[in-house]
């Protein structure tokens, strides 16, 4: 059956471990999956979200059956260090940027480490990501890696220039943790973006960029970088469909040691305009029939619902966390 479209659900649940369409074999795996398969709690519902992030619409463009769970039923996977770790350094370099040119350096972010630490450590997605990581093995490690991105991130970037944006948004203007809005073909799309960069070129001509801090890995090819585009197309589409902002340049910069650029025109927004539409057509199909098959590929080792996928079960893809 069809789901409603009202807001998805915040609360961990029980999930079911057969979908609509999964096959049903008469084997081992299968008779074990369904000893311990649930079925949803009586009284929650699994239902479409009202609307799309570009980290939402990346999972439906690799795997419906990861969206199904973690989108729709609202099963929310193990928390990590490396989240956390992520979280704190895009707080200090938030905190950074809104500081005036001659106060961000890296003995100044070092301070503002120790002041943001504190609040980052106590917010509930904090300590139950610490209590679900069995690496963890206390502050000084997360502190010690933020220090390190921090150092790197000061090699990477100039920090001199100026984090603003001189169209009005509702509500302060920033330039930092945007949040944009809009609705692209039938579907509502949102995001938050890291920093938007006005530049003034010699000819006086405004240049503006969209720039993204990852604290992951660094990617071994640049060909693995697309989801990482479609998130900053996203950005970019949003801002130019609610203010009217056209972003000439998409940065992304890994405090692991790189940054990538890529430069978009009007033309290459119109395109990941229509992908937009296509990844919600995509959803409302999977809704329709009923149907969220998984796509298994060697990054479902680290899934952390493939205890939950037949696909990932029958793929003898090896489990990454054993």
């Amino acid at each position: 059956m069809p789901l409603s479209v009202v807001p998805a659900p915040s609360t961990t649940m029980d999930i079911p471990l057969v979908f609509p369409g999964d096959p049903v074999l008469a084997n081992p795996v299968s008779a074990s999956l369904a000893a311990i398969a649930r079925t949803f709690s009586p009284d929650t519902v699994p239902t479409l979200p009202r609307r799309l992030s570009p980290s939402s619409a990346n999972v439906f463009r690799s795997c419906p059956k990861r969206f199904y769970l973690e989108k729709v039923a609202g099963y929310r996977g193990p928390g990590s260090v490396a989240t956390v770790t992520g979280t704190l350094v895009h707080r200090i370099l938030e905190s950074l940027w809104q500081l005036p040119v001659e106060d961000r350096t890296l003995d100044m972010a070092r301070t503002v480490l120790c002041e943001v630490w504190p609040g980052v450590r106590d917010l509930p997605e904090t300590v139950a990501s610490l209590a679900d990581d069995r690496s963890y093995r206390g502050d000084a490690a997360i502190l010690a890696k933020a220090r390190d991105l921090l150092e790197c991130y000061f090699t990477l970037e100039d920090v001199t220039g100026e984090s603003t944006i001189e169209i009005p948004f509702e509500g302060p203007v920033s330039g930092q943790e945007l949040h944009v809005q809009a609705r692209i073909g039938d579907a509502e799309f949102h995001g938050f973006i890291d920093r938007v960069q006005t530049i003034t070129l010699p000819d006086g001509r405004l240049h503006r960029l969209v720039v993204d801090y990852k604290t992951g890995k660094l990617p071994r090819k640049a060909d693995y970088l697309d989801d990482y585009w479609f998130q900053q197309l996203t950005y970019a589409v949003l801002l130019r469909a609610q203010i009217g902002v056209t972003v000439a340049e998409l940065r992304l910069v890994f405090l692991t040691g790189r940054v990538f650029t890529r430069t978009v025109t009007d033309a290459d927004l119109d395109v990941h305009e229509a992908e937009m539409s296509e990844v919600w057509d995509g959803v409302q199909a999977c809704n329709r029939d009923a149907r969220w098959p998984g796509e298994p590929t060697i990054l479902c080792g680290w899934c952390p619902f493939k205890s939950f996928c037949l696909e990932f079960q029958m793929s003898g893809i090896p489990d990454r966390n054993r």
